[in-house]
């Protein structure tokens, strides 16, 4: 029984994971140094989280919303998220 109670959170802490920050551009370390770091044009916002930051979760509903902000719209301003502990040489 605690092996499925065990295995029923894991599922639930991935799929709240998945969720995190997926209304903006999702980072790598293979994609950073060229979306972020060689882009001339455009300010971006970067949110360096883990998946089990509790403190990390509050950011999302923010970025989404300054995201879809009219008044953003018509900025060079991009935002995205990395999840540092799948991208550890990034930071």
């Amino acid at each position: 029984m605690k092996f499925i109670s065990f295995a029923a959170g894991l599922v639930a802490m991935a799929t709240q994971a998945y969720a995190l920050f997926d209304e903006v551009e999702t980072l790598t370390t293979e994609n950073f140094e060229e979306m972020v770091l060689n882009d001339d044009e455009n300010m971006w916002i970067v949110a360096f989280y883990a998946e089990w930051c509790p403190y990390c979760k509050p950011f999302d509903p923010e970025y989404a919303a300054a995201k879809a902000d009219p008044k953003m719209a018509d900025k060079r301003v991009k935002f995205a998220a990395i999840d540092v502990m799948a991208n550890r040489e990034t930071t």
